[in-house]
């Protein structure tokens, strides 16, 4: 069969000569990019490039080369950041020695970066080999090879698929200057395993000491190891499906990014991916600080944090009623309660202060005003006393009933207060 030739300079001014068949037939073409969602137990990952039954082409030397571009059949070019987890090599007749995966991204002015290479282990004839690695590859990366000696890279193609070549064995942060050849396509395969992203995280945010249970949607979540809050692990996480993630959010300060991590990588972080961290409100003082244990006692607490307060509590009694007058100040109506001390809390979306030396409110003894009963003096004396208030000035007869008494039944009076009465 008659050939031509097809020249290629290289990037020290090098001329390589390479002689392919006349274009004839495409031989066992792949179709488009299959996007393959694998089992509930692997990640999803996508097929890049083709393995087509091979034509040869004669031996050059060492050359890098990138496939840019295919006439039909399945592109070369990654359409998803992801990791590179394998690659296949269908050999000839003769294996090639010195094979390596190489893959290019773009550096902008028809030039491409060497950003990994992958190399081939032990092959054998008339088959396809596949060889493990771990490249991580973005969208839009080129994937090509590199043959040093030995045999020949097999190929086969037509005269509009193109790849860039240049001499030597180009490794990771090198360029390929575009020094493009046509009719060329390399009978090799990419197995990508897609990069995971967040695309929503709910509730947004939550209480610094964590416990939060929230929702991460996104895609290519399936065998997820790893979900952090801030690059702290989650406090616990289930892969609901593989655009869903449930969490329990461990505790942290401010707004920091949720990630996930798969065998395709850590999702990239974004504004949607964002979880802030709500402080718990703090209380500093309380005046007046102490009341009597009826309750009633209109209290200013002043502390931070306390904007949308949902809660006061009085040594955990309910304040009757409160304001938030500001981030810095509340005004709540002490409730009845014990005799004693006690923690003011103010409860928020970042949880219930915690107890201080500042928060304490006292609970004091009074005197609530009994009604006088009974028909001696004596009777009404015990009744004064149950009531925490003491007898005053008596008049009348000592065997006389209560016909008035100084202070109205269910007045709050001081402890000890007297109170005098009138028997008739």
């Amino acid at each position: 069969m008659r050939r031509r030739a097809v020249m290629i300079a290289g990037e020290d001014g090098l001329v390589l000569q390479l002689k392919r068949k006349r274009r004839g037939t495409l031989l066992g073409a792949v179709g488009a990019v299959a996007l393959t969602l694998a089992s509930s137990a692997q990640a999803a990952t996508v097929t890049v490039g083709q393995l087509s039954a091979p034509n040869t082409f004669p031996c050059i030397g060492t050359v890098t080369y990138l496939q840019t571009g295919v006439a039909s059949g399945a592109s070369y070019t990654v359409p998803q950041a992801g990791v590179l987890t394998s690659w296949s090599f269908q050999a000839g007749a003769t294996t090639v020695t010195g094979l390596k995966l190489k893959v290019g991204r773009s550096a902008g002015g028809g030039s491409y970066t060497i950003t990994g290479e992958a190399t081939a282990g032990a092959q054998t004839a008339n088959s396809v080999n596949t060889f493990m690695t771990n490249i991580p590859v973005q969208a839009g990366d080129l994937i090509g090879l590199t043959q040093a000696g030995g045999d020949c890279v097999t190929t086969t193609g037509s005269g509009s698929d193109t790849l860039v070549g240049v001499v030597g064995d180009q490794g990771p942060g090198t360029n390929l200057v575009y020094t493009a050849a046509a009719g060329y396509r390399f009978p090799i395969t990419a197995q990508v395993t897609l990069q995971p992203g967040v695309s929503s995280v709910t509730p947004a945010s939550g209480p610094a000491d964590g416990g939060t249970h929230v929702t991460i949607t996104g895609h290519d979540f399936t065998g997820a190891p790893a979900v952090s809050f801030g690059g702290v692990p989650a406090a616990s996480f289930t892969v609901d499906s593989d655009s869903s993630i449930s969490a329990t959010v461990p505790a942290g300060v401010g707004a920091v990014d949720v990630t996930v991590t798969t065998p395709g990588g850590q999702s990239p972080t974004s504004a949607a991916d964002k979880f802030t961290y709500i402080p718990r409100p703090v209380v500093s003082s309380v005046s007046p600080a102490s009341g009597p244990r009826t309750g009633g006692t209109t209290v200013t607490i002043s502390g931070t944090g306390m904007t949308d307060a949902s809660a006061v509590s009085f040594g955990g009694v309910p304040a009757r009623h409160f304001t938030v007058n500001s981030d810095t100040t509340i005004t709540a109506v002490a409730p009845a309660a014990s005799v004693g001390s006690v923690d003011v809390t103010v409860t928020t979306a970042g949880g219930q202060s915690a107890a201080s030396t500042g928060d304490r409110f006292a609970f004091s003894l009074v005197c609530v005003v009994p009604k006088a009963k009974g028909k001696k003096l004596k009777a009404a004396k015990k009744a004064l006393k149950h009531a925490h208030c003491s007898l005053g000035k008596a008049k009348g007869p000592r065997a006389g009933r209560v016909k008035r008494q100084s202070r109205k039944p269910g007045v709050t009076v001081p402890l000890g207060t007297k109170v005098n009465i009138k028997l008739a």
